[in-house]
C-alpha cells in the first residue's frame, strides 16, 4: 500500500485549548515542586497528585464527576493489572531459577 496525501488530511477547524492542555501536566509539576523542596506542602505521593490532577481536570473542563471516576479507576485498574501480572510473572520465573540450582 502507497500512502497518497489524501491519507494524511489536516483538520483545519480543530483549535487546542491550552488550558486543557496544560491540565494534563499539573500531577508531574506538583511531583517536581514537592520533591525538590520548592513547595515543602506539595510532598506527597503519584496517588495523590493523581487525584489532584483528576480533580482539577474535572473542575475546568466541566465534564461529569461519575464519567471521570470511571474512566480513572478503570485506567488505574489496568494499569496495576500489567503490573501485577509482570510481577507475578518475575518471582515464578524466579522460583523456577532457584529450583533449578
Amino acid at each position: 500500500y502507497v500512502s497518497t496525501d489524501e491519507d494524511f488530511k489536516v483538520d483545519t477547524e480543530f483549535k487546542v485549548n491550552p488550558i486543557f492542555a496544560l491540565v494534563n501536566i499539573v500531577p508531574l509539576v506538583i511531583l517536581i515542586l514537592g520533591f525538590t523542596g520548592a513547595v515543602p506542602a506539595l510532598k506527597m505521593g503519584v496517588a495523590q497528585a493523581m487525584l489532584i490532577g483528576a480533580f482539577i481536570a474535572v473542575i475546568i473542563t466541566r465534564t461529569s464527576p461519575s464519567e471521570v471516576s470511571k474512566k480513572f479507576f478503570d485506567g488505574m485498574g489496568g494499569a496495576y493489572a500489567n503490573i501485577l501480572g509482570i510481577i507475578i510473572t518475575a518471582t515464578v520465573f524466579v522460583s523456577g531459577l532457584k529450583a533449578l540450582g
